[in-house]
């Protein structure tokens, strides 16, 4: 049984963006995979997954990436030449209850879904968690009716340019906020 799932990119339903022929190709992630295209999102923008055709703000799960800081200092944590450590922060909330698989809504936001794009437009998935005071996850697993911010910190090259959302597991491309400069 394949389940579909809506996704929103901003205000209107949506499926996940398409490339088309005449586009030119997608930057690789790592060398192998082609990178699939990604909704952009502003900082403070609404995506959603499990998403009702009907009713463009009724999805099973919304999320924002509320701030984005790069450079950002962690006492007693070290970081290799070549890198900085990212700091982003994630408001989400869930309806009462899904209509779309729980263990496709409530798993998005996991950490193992989250990755870079460095400067010359390569993603680099399942980067290195920082382990941060300021690190206060919380949003792997949501289940329906809650309402719940996170914070983390990655490792990214230095020049990194988005910080991306990845949904492969939902059938989405995912989600892209600009990261910006310090």
């Amino acid at each position: 049984m394949v389940a579909a799932v809506v996704l929103t990119t901003g205000c209107a339903t949506d499926v996940s963006p398409t490339t088309s022929p005449q586009e030119p190709s997608a930057p690789t992630q790592g060398l192998e995979a082609p990178l699939n295209p990604a909704a952009p999102k502003e900082i403070g923008e609404l995506g959603g997954i499990g998403c009702d055709d009907t009713d463009a703000r009724a999805c099973d799960l919304e999320f924002a990436v509320t701030d984005i800081e790069p450079g950002f200092q962690c006492p007693g944590v070290g970081v290799a030449p070549g890198t900085q450590l990212v700091r982003f922060t994630v408001a989400a909330t869930t309806r009462g209850v899904f209509t779309y698989p729980e263990r496709l809504i409530g798993g998005i936001l996991e950490a193992r879904n989250w990755g870079v794009v460095d400067q010359d437009g390569v993603f680099a998935d399942r980067p290195e968690f920082a382990d941060c005071a300021e690190t206060d996850w919380g949003l792997a697993g949501l289940g329906p009716g809650r309402q719940e911010q996170g914070t983390a910190v990655l490792v990214a090259p230095i020049g990194a340019r988005a910080l991306r959302l990845e949904a492969a597991q939902a059938g989405a491309a995912g989600w892209e906020w600009q990261i910006p400069s310090r």
